[in-house]
């Protein structure tokens, strides 16, 4: 990739738009007694998520994580690393 493509590409990713507000996404009324699925709910965006519809008091919540050991530190309340 030459040097003006890579600042043409860099120019464009910092015009995004800010990260979505998951509040304008899932109201209460939506999820509410409902069964809630949130894959790589023990860190990250997925944890975020995680706790935004912990708010929204669904029927179940429930977390995929591919280690066992660390969505159970999730569940527990134990805090997760920094990065």
């Amino acid at each position: 990739m030459s040097d003006l493509k890579f600042i043409s590409l860099l120019r464009t990713l910092t015009d995004q738009p800010p990260a979505i507000d998951l509040s304008d996404i899932a109201k209460p009324s939506q999820v509410e007694g409902r069964v809630v699925v949130i894959t790589g709910g023990n860190a990250g965006l997925g944890f975020g998520a995680a706790e935004h519809f912990a708010k929204l008091k669904p029927a179940r919540l429930i977390l995929a994580s591919r280690s066992q050991e660390k969505g159970d530190k999730v569940v527990e309340g134990e805090p997760l690393p920094s990065y």
